[in-house]
């Protein structure tokens, strides 16, 4: 009655132990980075927008956004 799952019937590229090619790594790798840093700087610039702060205030936030993301990293 149970079928036994392959990697190929799910869909998987690659297991546990594989290692994918240089490129497609480090595509990969930017476009999580790329996605941080849009998840991290985003809000701090959308609420200053709203509040209509200064431009001095809104660099300060989104620079502290950036370093408390850091030392979470951390």
């Amino acid at each position: 009655m149970n079928e036994v799952t392959t990697k190929e019937s799910l869909g998987i590229i690659y297991g546990m132990e594989d290692k994918p090619p240089l490129w497609q790594s480090a595509v990969t790798a930017a476009q999580h980075l790329m996605s941080m840093a849009i998840s991290i700087g985003a809000p701090p610039l959308l609420i200053c927008y709203h509040l209509q702060m200064p431009p001095e205030i809104t660099i300060y936030l989104v620079n502290m956004s950036f370093f408390i993301s850091g030392i979470g990293t951390f």
